[in-house]
């Protein structure tokens, strides 16, 4: 992976699915910079999802669904093709890539994803 044999940082957008299938880009990137000669700590690397802190886990249910339209664009402009509400659904879930509710619940999903992808 050129970013980590350059020692450039790595930027993950994941815009759907679970954020734990990623896990393996973050060891080839870090993998290449080891090869390369950077220390195993200095890779920098950082992920974009979407987070929505709300009071309550159903307005953001709502929030999301209001935005679901934008999401198909997304995902049919990445050769994802359509999502259905299925698919939709369990990127809401636990292993999901969006981040929705209450500040606890956001931070615990945070803390799980951090957790999936200690390398």
């Amino acid at each position: 992976m050129r970013a980590g044999l350059l020692g450039l940082p790595l930027m993950v957008a994941i815009i759907g699915g679970q954020p734990a299938r990623f896990r393996p880009l973050i060891e080839l990137y870090r993998h290449a910079g080891a090869k390369a000669g950077y220390k195993p700590n200095s890779s920098r690397w950082a992920c974009i999802f979407s987070v929505c802190r709300r009071h309550d886990r159903a307005g953001g249910r709502r929030l999301l669904s209001r935005l679901r339209a934008d999401v198909y664009k997304d995902w049919r402009r990445t050769r994802l093709g359509r999502a259905s509400r299925a698919q939709f659904d369990a990127t809401m879930g636990p292993e999901g890539a969006y981040v929705i509710g209450d500040p606890e619940r956001v931070a615990e999903k945070l803390s799980h994803i951090h957790e999936t992808w200690a390398v």
